[in-house]
């Protein structure tokens, strides 16, 4: 049972290199939806866990899939860019704006747990708020792509030289 952050941690290696090779393939909207279903269905899977071998199974997956939805998030950002420029603005108020969210959420869970250490509230809680906040996410998205459409200009792919 206490190798499961290592797990995670191993996994997550995987998840960010292959997340962010798939998004060149596929999109990085396209990729961070499934990655953020996955992730929710991951922590709710947390509630069935029985055996070692289920935890070990559902480690592997949330280190995978939450790793790769952390690494897609920069590039979904730096692809709403319309230069260079904006890019490091742009993460570091998605950055300051999603701080809110982890420095809150320990202490509702904690809250949650209740005194017979209960995983149930924490693991539902959890799950809704990575669905719901990154629905919300996804729409402020949809929104800038499709008013860019609308200006004309084109989200376009950004290319940084090293000189």
């Amino acid at each position: 049972m206490s190798m499961k952050i290592p797990i995670m941690n191993g996994s997550g290696a995987f998840g960010r290199v292959a997340g962010t090779y798939l998004a060149g393939l596929y999109g990085p909207f396209d990729l961070q939806v499934g990655c953020t279903l996955v992730t929710a269905a991951t922590i709710w899977a947390v509630l069935g866990v029985n055996t070692s071998a289920a935890l070990v199974l559902v480690s592997v997956l949330y280190g995978i899939f939450s790793s790769a939805w952390l690494a897609l998030s920069i590039d979904c950002l730096t692809s709403l860019a319309r230069n260079p420029n904006e890019v490091g603005a742009r993460t570091g108020i998605a950055l300051a704006l999603g701080s809110f969210g982890a420095l809150g959420s320990a202490p509702i869970q904690g809250a949650l747990l209740t005194r017979t250490f209960c995983g149930f509230g924490p693991s539902l809680f959890l799950g809704y708020s990575i669905v719901l906040a990154s629905a919300g996410c996804f729409v402020v998205m949809a929104v800038l792509v499709s008013r860019r459409s609308r200006e004309g200009s084109r989200v376009q792919e950004i290319k940084f030289s090293m000189e």
